[in-house]
């Protein structure tokens, strides 16, 4: 019986996941798959001691996300961020664009641990036209905005955080369970 899915998505300082790299945004859509709605739920940015960065890391957070680094230690404690997202999801059923990457690299692992406290989907990208499936993590945010823009008839859509991404993947899960794909 379709239901509730919630769809998260995050962004990083790499993609190597823990504990070398770690979550610096998160954004969290609702689907509900038997009326297609999708709604905004949690957006924020996670604090982060940015003076331990790499290179390598400060290079890929400004080239993949275009993010300021130095709004990031006045941002909300990781574990703070945790308990909202908890709240949230808690109990619920969870999935992304591609869970390996938020979830399998990084909120199974301390502080997040999320997999004692809801139940994990499959990806979306996996129920999709391979060419729709990213290759790494760094180019998830163009396969989930070609994604959005082959099942919404129109071009990407101009984003810019992770709640816009996570609310286009949240509209291409739709749109594939409409297909019987998800």
């Amino acid at each position: 019986m379709p239901g509730k899915v919630y769809v998260v998505q995050v962004f990083t300082n790499g993609e190597s996941g823990f504990p070398i790299d770690s979550v610096v945004e998160i954004g969290v859509a609702s689907a509900d798959l038997g009326s297609g709605i999708v709604l905004s739920e949690m957006h924020t940015k996670v604090r982060s001691d940015v003076w331990d960065w790499s290179d390598n890391q400060i290079a890929y957070y400004r080239g993949v996300h275009g993010g300021d680094i130095d709004s990031l230690q006045a941002q909300p404690h990781p574990d703070e961020v945790r308990e909202r997202l908890i709240g949230l999801i808690g109990g619920g059923e969870v999935t992304s664009y591609d869970v390996s990457n938020a979830i399998g690299k990084f909120l199974i692992y301390e502080p997040w641990d999320i997999t004692k406290i809801v139940e994990i989907r499959p990806s979306i990208c996996v129920r999709g036209p391979p060419g729709l499936k990213p290759r790494d993590m760094a180019s998830e945010p163009r396969a989930i905005a070609r994604a959005h823009a082959a099942v919404a008839g129109a071009g990407p859509v101009d984003v810019g955080n992770a709640l816009d991404y996570a609310v286009m993947a949240a509209e291409v899960a739709v749109a594939y369970r409409a297909k019987g794909l998800f």
